[in-house]
């Protein structure tokens, strides 16, 4: 009986390691190192649209207004 609660801890927390991993994956964003400059509705310029989708990921609902006003630096 000992053995099947050492089993199910160890699975639960397997499970707990992955979702975690798989969070964190989420809010990270890969992007070229091109330099493809956007300018923003909030004034910052980006160095690429990727980036600036990323920012807008990371923001969330916050900034769900914000908006690429021009293809080059502000």
């Amino acid at each position: 009986m000992g053995l099947n609660k050492l089993q199910s801890l160890l699975l639960a927390s397997v499970f707990l390691i992955l979702v975690s991993y798989q969070v964190e994956a989420e809010k990270s964003c890969v992007c070229s190192r091109i330099f493809a400059p956007v300018c923003a509705s909030d004034g910052n310029t980006y160095a690429n649209k990727c980036t600036f989708n990323c920012e807008l990921k990371k923001q969330g609902q916050a900034r769900s207004n914000l908006r690429i006003v021009k293809n080059e630096a502000c």
